[in-house]
């Protein structure tokens, strides 16, 4: 399967140990405090940073316009996207080559069919 997925500096050097399911924090001065949890590959929880579930749209509509993350312990930014080919279960296979003709959106996701041109 092919996906578009986040990666910390450090996951660079070793991306077979990530899995789509893992989870990222975004914050932002127009969330609260504790985050939002999101996937790799970008796709919004429905759980704020502190475990509540619940996560408003509008919430989840600013988590999902941020280009950056940041690892659950807030120590590392995740910030470098890359297409990627991984197993049917969600493990990182390898990165994908020849993505040009895929169309995303300026924060790296797929578009619908019907807006790609």
């Amino acid at each position: 399967m092919r996906s578009r997925w986040i990666f910390t500096e450090q996951e660079l050097l070793n991306p077979k140990q990530c899995r789509q399911s893992d989870l990222f924090l975004v914050t932002d001065s127009n969330l609260p405090e504790v985050g939002v949890f999101v996937f790799r590959d970008g796709k919004v929880t429905n759980k704020y940073g502190d475990g509540t579930r619940g996560v408003t749209k509008d919430h989840a509509d600013i988590a999902d316009s941020q280009e950056t993350y940041h690892t659950i312990d807030r120590k590392d930014i995740a910030d470098n996207w890359r297409d990627v080919r991984t197993t049917a279960n969600g493990r990182f296979l390898k990165f994908a080559l020849n993505t040009r003709n895929w169309p995303r959106d300026p924060f790296g996701r797929k578009r619908n069919d019907d807006e790609s041109s």
